[in-house]
């Protein structure tokens, strides 16, 4: 079976190919087959809509697999699934600036700590628009467009996906693990998705700890 990071070098090849077929994201996570994940490991192509092959061309056309060491005979590549996600927007409803100081924006139990995100992770999350939900991780190092308005495209890389667990308004939750550790921050999403930045690439960004 594939190693993790065995698929991670072979999306890292082919991640630019593969955004240019038209698609919304591409990521890492398990395989699904009449609607189960399977549990081995695939690249993730998502797309807003899945259409018969009749109507796709062939341009954009996802390959069944691709290739990390073409040249090695035994080597018999990583496969690619394709997943319909609807169309990803930024979940904000409104701007602040400037941001309010002095808010917490954690969990009532958050503990004070972090846990990298992982597939299959159970998380949770308290939002403004659907409260608390809970759902799973189902894709790592994803890099994902994002809709900013008609028009408006942004590309974010090495994000988190989860299933439909927030809506327009959730934007800037905290996403924790089972146990209480923060693993990421909400930010987009459609009505099969979810996006999250990986909350270590954050606090790098904002030069933050907890």
């Amino acid at each position: 079976m594939v190693q993790f990071t065995e698929v991670q070098k072979a999306l890292e090849k082919n991640r630019k190919k593969l955004l240019e077929k038209n698609l919304r994201a591409v990521g890492i996570g398990y395989k699904i087959v009449e609607g189960k994940p399977t549990g081995e490991l695939s690249i993730i192509c998502s797309v807003g809509k899945k259409l018969p092959l009749s109507e796709i061309k062939k341009k954009d056309l996802v390959p069944a697999q691709v290739d990390l060491n073409p040249w090695y005979k035994k080597y018999q590549g990583v496969k690619t699934d394709v997943i319909e996600v609807g169309e990803i927007k930024a979940l904000h409803t409104e701007k602040h600036r400037p941001a309010i100081g002095g808010i917490s924006i954690g969990h009532v139990d958050i503990t004070a700590g972090v846990k990298s995100a992982i597939l299959g992770m159970k998380i949770k999350k308290s939002g403004r628009t659907t409260g608390i939900t809970t759902g799973e991780i189902t894709q790592v190092d994803v890099t994902v467009n994002v809709q900013y308005g008609e028009g408006k495209i942004a590309t974010f890389e090495d994000q988190i996906m989860a299933g439909p667990i927030s809506k327009g308004g959730d934007s800037g939750s905290a996403v924790l693990t089972e146990d209480n550790y923060l693993c990421g921050l909400l930010f987009a999403g459609s009505d099969e998705v979810t996006i999250c930045n990986r909350i270590e690439n954050v606090f790098e960004l904002l030069n933050i700890r907890l």
